[in-house]
């Protein structure tokens, strides 16, 4: 009796550690404890959907092709065929603005928009118009003399246009079709700003095909013989209708290509200067009613070794700042340069605020009392002093 009893509790127990033993394996299993069949967790899931993303490329709303690209690697460009149209280029957003880079490492579901156009002989001419110190800008005036010297070259066969001029620091242009500025095209265009060593020579606002930039002149950066290329693609150019000013009237004047575009080459220092002489007049808001006003009243005086200056009396909260004009071969020609906030010696901004506080090199200046002051503008170090005279 007592052997079956002991028999008997031995298998019970053997029967309750294998129920042990299994509930903790599966207990385990669940956990993923030693499971190699383990569940991903959240984060690592995260980490492998973020491994490689989607790139679509798009002709409208079309879809021409879908590649999967590695987090943090480039995509291949290629070039697509539509009947009757030539590839322009890719571009980054559908209103064509802005240029797709493909050095830049993908990091994100991507979209790329072809650019198509369809080819239309272009019969407009082109002039360069603006103004500076160089041959051709100082004649321009801004656009009130538009001369052959001036006009652009068309390429037979091709919407080409060259230019090959001397360019000087400081000059600023555009090109248009006359000099009211009509289809003007400005930095926005421009596809490259720097030499191959990295030396920038075209500034100003926005980037290339930026919509924002389209209009803003080019500034020169570096002297130099240019040539100027513009490619131009009249049956896509458009007109920027939500721009202030825009009529039926004016509609010329914001005419804007899609695609057209300015390539430069710098063949080398210029090749014919002139000599130039600048002077410098106040403009302000109850001095001269933001007229230009060119009399002895307004304008710096050369004393001689370089230095321009001018004594006036300014009103508190006035602001104001300093236009140019340009002498060459003895006629003038308003200039390019503009004195402003940016131009102060450190004693010179504490007698003034900027107008516009949030960009104060390029802001009118404001003087903060009312008085006499004098004003001294050295051209060799781009600095404005000025002395309070009571």
């Amino acid at each position: 009796m007592k052997r079956t009893i002991s028999l008997s509790l031995c298998l019970l127990l053997l029967a309750g550690l294998l129920a042990a033993c299994g509930k903790s394996s599966a207990s385990e299993s669940s956990s993923g404890v030693n499971d190699t069949t383990e569940t991903p967790t959240e984060s690592q899931s995260e980490s492998q959907s973020e491994s490689s993303f989607k790139v679509t490329f798009y002709d409208g709303d079309s879809v021409l092709k879908t590649e999967t690209v590695e987090s943090g690697k480039t995509v291949a460009e290629f070039t697509p065929e539509k009947a009757g149209h030539d590839f322009v280029g890719w571009f980054s957003t559908p209103s064509k603005n802005h240029v797709f880079d493909f050095s830049v490492p993908i990091v994100d579901d991507t979209p790329i928009f072809a650019g198509f156009s369809f080819y239309q002989e272009d019969t407009r001419d082109f002039f360069l118009v603006g103004s500076g110190k160089s041959k051709l800008l100082v004649q321009s005036g801004w656009g009130a003399t538009v001369t052959d010297e001036m006009k652009f070259t068309k390429t037979p066969g091709k919407n080409e246009y060259t230019l090959t001029t001397d360019l000087l620091k400081g000059d600023q242009f555009q090109i248009a079709i006359n000099g009211s500025w009509q289809h003007q095209r400005g930095f926005g265009y421009i596809l490259e700003y720097s030499l191959p060593d990295g030396t920038v020579v075209f500034s100003g606002d926005g980037g290339y095909l930026d919509a924002s930039a389209k209009n803003k002149n080019i500034i020169v950066e570096v002297d130099g013989n240019y040539t100027l290329i513009l490619e131009t693609f009249p049956a896509d150019d458009t007109y920027d209708e939500k721009r202030d000013g825009f009529s039926e009237e004016t509609k010329e004047n914001y005419n804007q290509g899609t695609y057209d575009k300015i390539t430069w080459v710098r063949n080398g220092d210029p090749q014919n200067t002139i000599e130039t002489e600048t002077t410098y007049y106040i403009k302000g808001e109850t001095i001269t009613g933001w007229g230009d006003v060119y009399d002895n009243s307004t304008r710096m005086v050369n004393d001689g070794s370089g230095k321009h200056s001018l004594s006036v009396m300014l009103l508190e909260s006035e602001p104001f700042l300093f236009t140019s004009m340009v002498t060459a071969n003895g006629s003038e020609a308003i200039g390019s340069e503009y004195l402003k906030f940016g131009h102060l010696d450190e004693a010179g901004q504490a007698l003034f605020s900027a107008q516009n506080p949030d960009n104060p090199a390029d802001a009118n200046l404001v003087a903060l009392e009312e008085g006499e002051y004098l004003f001294v503008y050295d051209p060799s170090t781009a600095t404005l002093s000025v002395t309070k005279v009571d």
